[in-house]
């Protein structure tokens, strides 16, 4: 069952979150803040543009935000992270976070759904996800460190 991110939830996506930091190629090199991470959740949390559920049972989450886009006023969802626990991934958990992300993004009168896969964990299979489910991939990233 899945239900919607509160404040009350930060302090339990921060324990999902270390073990996120562990096995991210991407963000294991990031120097962990928990007290920055713990505020801006929150205050994530409680704006009204936050679009975020978690697994009952605690097995992982979805979360992003709506906004418009800086050329035009469409709105659309932006999906910041999802995180299903290793020992809980290939079954349906991560397709019904996504379809209750798109759910909550319609409600907030988004056109779109934008995803990513910035954690670099099972990337192709998290793509695959996302186009069974009708998502189309689009663009590619680069990142350079200059500081």
């Amino acid at each position: 069952m899945l239900r919607k991110i509160k404040t009350a939830d930060v302090g339990l996506i921060i324990e999902m979150l270390h073990a996120l930091h562990e096995e991210s190629p991407h963000y294991n090199t990031v120097m962990q803040d928990e007290q920055y991470v713990r505020n801006n959740l929150a205050s994530m949390i409680e704006h009204p543009a936050f679009i975020g559920s978690i697994d009952a049972d605690l097995r992982g989450f979805m979360f992003g935000q709506a906004t418009a886009k800086w050329f035009d006023p469409e709105v659309n969802a932006y999906e910041l992270l999802l995180y299903i626990l290793p020992e809980y991934r290939g079954g349906l958990l991560a397709a019904r976070l996504i379809k209750q992300f798109e759910i909550d993004a319609k409600r907030l009168g988004c056109v779109h759904v934008r995803a990513g896969t910035s954690t670099q964990i099972s990337t192709e299979e998290v793509l695959r996800l996302y186009e069974r489910l009708g998502y189309t991939r689009e663009a590619n990233t680069a990142t350079k460190r200059i500081n």
